[in-house]
């Protein structure tokens, strides 16, 4: 290691361990993984004793409550909260503090932490007001939340058990008809238009429930994001062959991922893909590139009509459809692409003009990878 960085580094960690306000990271757990000796110090105690402890070790009965009905659900499901108040206390010495939380990801591990900032409140302020306020806020906002979650819940299930029967009834009478000459040219068109729009139906509730279950703190491991490219390409072999289209599919890294969210992720932009195809056979290579701060940028670039600049800006929104694509739907695959990339702690976007293709951008944790190789994998 150059001398350098062995400075910088030992740098970082003393701005870590020194830094005017407290740190703390726990696993869902609740055991405490780090401190630094900020907060070491405010309960004179040091931060090997303090390691290895709970949480709930530190925290009266009452803060116990607090963060087991309260702060960590809340902060589980939101992955951040501003300012809440505790009081923590070791060795008979107590200290108030408010506390802002966060969850992060060990990208080594792939594990999700609590990450803590703390600031000391022992001025004189009252404390135990702030605490009072701050709990009966998210106590109420909580029960709300959940109120209104489960409400959801249950209207899409609803949706789901109830409409897809009534789809499929609809369908095959419309079938039944057909088979039996029952209807006369108009009532042909009419038909094939009440169909098509029953598969849409379908479509967008299937949708609806794709991008409402996705887990925002997903199971992750190492994934070779070769192989399941490889995997999504045959898995929509049909499709890619009704097209003529082919893919081209470069070395690609091994990422830290949930396997199931990037195998939806990279269907839906393939499907995207054929959806905005021109009139040229669709060529679509998929690619790697080196980015920053341990992540990958991967690039689906396919050669079809490409999107008015105007409306590629709003392509991510939920339920925006491009007026372009001849094709109905529930304007919800982009959406669930830019939930999943955002899961994974990427962002995603898009370069594209009109008549002249699209490539589709995002960024992914990394392991390793030699960018030298130019090696391309096809399926035609």
């Amino acid at each position: 290691m150059r001398l350098e960085q062995s400075v910088n580094i030992f740098d970082q960690k003393l701005l870590y361990d020194h830094a005017p306000c407290g740190y703390m990271v726990c696993n869902f757990n609740r055991q405490i993984k780090s401190v630094n000796e900020t907060f070491a110090n405010w309960l004179h105690r040091p931060k090997d004793f303090i390691q290895g402890l709970f949480l709930d070790d530190l925290v009266d009965r009452a803060a116990q409550v607090f963060l087991t009905n309260h702060y960590l659900p809340l902060l589980k499901a939101q992955g951040s909260i501003k300012e809440a108040y505790l009081c923590f206390t070791a060795n008979g010495t107590g200290t108030e503090c408010s506390i802002s939380g966060q969850v992060i990801q060990d990208f080594t591990t792939g594990e999700h932490l609590y990450f803590f900032s703390l600031l000391d409140q022992t001025a004189p302020v009252n404390i135990k007001k702030g605490f009072d306020f701050e709990m009966e806020g998210l106590s109420i906002f909580n029960g709300t939340l959940s109120k209104k979650l489960e409400e959801f819940e249950k209207f899409v299930f609803s949706q789901e058990v109830g409409l897809h029967p009534r789809i499929a009834e609809l369908e095959e009478e419309i079938e039944l008809l057909h088979r039996e000459a029952l209807f006369r040219n108009e009532g042909q068109y009419l038909a094939n238009k009440i169909k098509n729009l029953s598969r849409v139906s379908n479509r967008m509730i299937q949708d609806f429930s794709t991008y409402y279950h996705l887990d925002t703190a997903p199971r992750m491991e190492k994934i070779s994001l070769q192989e399941l490219v490889h995997k999504v390409v045959r898995d929509m072999n049909s499709k890619l062959e009704m097209h003529q289209a082919t893919v081209n599919v470069a070395e690609l890294p091994t990422v830290y991922g949930n396997r199931k969210q990037l195998h939806l992720l990279f269907y839906h932009l393939l499907s995207n893909t054929m959806k905005f195809r021109s009139a040229a056979v669709p060529v679509v290579k998929i690619f790697a590139q080196k980015s920053d701060h341990g992540m990958t940028l991967i690039n689906v670039m396919d050669n079809g009509k490409g999107i008015e600049k105007t409306e590629a800006d709003k392509i991510f929104e939920f339920m925006f459809q491009v007026d372009n694509s001849g094709t109905l739907g529930a304007g919800l695959g982009m959406t669930i692409c830019k939930k999943i990339v955002e899961i994974h702690q990427g962002k995603i976007g898009v370069n594209t003009r009109y008549g002249n293709g699209s490539s589709f951008y995002f960024t992914l944790p990394e392991i390793a990878m030699d960018y030298s190789s130019s090696k391309q994998h096809i399926r035609s």
